[in-house]
């Protein structure tokens, strides 16, 4: 059977979706031995660098940019310095992300470098921008924004031999292009010309193939008024907001992570449709030898906290941090932290050494064992819970692939909500008062049954959602579509 799937990676262009449901469906459809065949309406040139990052390359393509752009290049090319024609006597001085370029004391261009690839390249004359050079990671350069006095004007998308294929108006947004598989040359803008290619493209697509489309505003566009024969499955995880009306009648089934977004979907829809519930992160149980360490680190992830609340966390973890001198906090927010860390160091100034004395060693011991993060991607996140014994969310709606990875690791959590992850004064505690926090903590950390009783339930847990029993849900979908289109 093949599954289509149509994710919504608007924005995304240059960089490796996160958190993201069709990436995970994709992962989990291709573990089962499926045909998986993306749907792809977006400009997306680190493509090559999304499927190998996220292991999904052995799923077809279809992009709409790429047969725009008669692109036919699937294996990824680093294009190099010497790729690009450079005027006579020009310098280059390398930095930690760029490469600047000089032309007799000018700078004529900004080369931006994304690890071990170019992304794009900035063109300049009489210090203002002239042209911006986006760099696909299949070897050629695929947009070229033009600027005129500083505002963009003009897009022209390339074909990989260097032929403008479309051409986009900024200020009009009236699109020009040729094409093979239409008469039309303009269009009123990118939008309308997407629709037409891909309302084109579903008509290939057998009737009895399903095509899953993560919604947005973009996507609902597109699809307007399209006469779509195949079964529609609309994947509601975080986005429940931008399903919209349309996008909502033309589905067949629509599937979300948790029960509250269930009934978020339901009440939205207002329409008598099921919603099924098949959480889009799969669980793996490995063993996590760091719950038998001596040194204890709690990893927070607490986003949008009112200050009050950030006072009351904080004096929370400075009495753990006070009463066992092997535990440090990891803390993960997008919150600003300028008054948890003045809270920090004015509890430092108490700080004693082993002698029982303070000094400016033992202050700064104190501050050493709090660490702030910014917002952290997939890969970052497994690696910190890798060393974490206590993982604690103190958002509304928890992380749920945060919660999946704790479940992997064993590890327990605490949460402000309760999810089916966590089994109260099992693997987990619901805190109802965020000065609670320390009595949670202590929870675990004065008692390791505690700790074995989380590894139990983990485990039972762990079993519910495998990628087989997410599989079988999937399955479940399917046969009811399939019997509603029999019927």
């Amino acid at each position: 059977m093949r599954i289509h799937i149509m994710p919504n990676w608007s924005e995304l262009g240059v960089e490796i979706p996160q958190f993201n449901d069709s990436i995970h469906q994709a992962q989990l459809f291709l573990e089962q031995g499926q045909e998986v065949a993306f749907i792809l309406c977006d400009y997306l040139p680190k493509l090559c660098g999304i499927l190998s990052n996220k292991n999904i390359d052995k799923a077809t393509v279809w992009s709409a940019f790429d047969v725009l752009q008669h692109i036919d290049l699937s294996a990824p090319r680093p294009v190099a310095l010497n790729d690009f024609t450079w005027p006579d006597y020009a310098e280059f001085m390398t930095l930690t992300d760029r490469i600047l370029v000089n032309v007799s004391g000018q700078h004529y261009a900004t080369i931006w470098s994304n690890q071990l690839s170019f992304d794009h390249i900035d063109l300049f004359a009489d210090d203002m921008m002239t042209q911006q050079l986006i760099i696909d990671d299949r070897g050629f350069v695929s947009k070229v924004i033009v600027f005129d006095e500083g505002n963009q004007v003009r897009t022209d998308y390339l074909t990989p031999s260097g032929d403008i294929a479309l051409q986009e108006d900024e200020l009009t947004g009236l699109v020009t292009t040729q094409q093979l598989w239409t008469e039309q040359t303009q269009f009123s803008n990118m939008t309308v010309l997407i629709h037409e290619l891909v309302s084109y493209y579903l008509n290939k697509i057998p009737d009895d193939e399903n095509i899953i489309i993560s919604p947005s505003v973009t996507t609902g566009e597109i699809l307007e008024d399209i006469a779509i024969k195949q079964p529609i499955i609309v994947s509601v995880q975080n986005n429940f907001v931008e399903v919209g009306k349309e996008l909502g009648k033309i589905s067949d089934f629509i599937v979300t992570d948790n029960e509250r977004h269930q009934q978020q979907v339901i009440a939205f829809d207002g329409e008598t449709k099921e919603v099924a519930i098949v959480p889009p992160y799969a669980t793996d149980m490995v063993e996590n030898e760091h719950l038998q360490s001596p040194l204890v680190s709690l990893f927070i992830s607490a986003h949008n906290l009112s200050v009050a609340q950030q006072t009351i966390v904080i004096a929370a973890l400075i009495n753990i941090i006070n009463e066992y001198d092997t535990t440090t906090v990891v803390f993960e927010t997008s919150d600003k932290t300028s008054a948890m860390q003045k809270q920090i160091h004015e509890a430092s100034l108490k700080a004693k050494n082993e002698h029982g004395l303070v000094d400016q060693d033992s202050q700064m011991a104190f501050k050493s064992r709090f660490h702030f993060l910014e917002t952290q991607n997939e890969e970052q996140l497994v690696r910190y819970m890798k060393h974490t014994q206590i993982l604690i969310d103190l958002d509304n709606e928890p992380n749920q692939f945060l919660q999946i990875v704790a479940i992997n690791f064993s590890i327990p959590q605490i949460n402000s909500t309760e999810t089916v992850y966590l089994e109260p004064d099992k693997n987990g505690k619901v805190l109802a008062d965020f000065a609670e926090l320390d009595k949670a903590i202590s929870f675990f950390l004065d008692n390791k049954k505690h700790f074995e009783i989380a590894q139990e339930v983990s485990a039972d847990i762990q079993a519910e959602y495998t990628s087989e029993m997410l599989w079988i849900k999937w399955q479940q979908v399917f046969n009811k579509i399939k019997s509603k289109m029999n019927n």
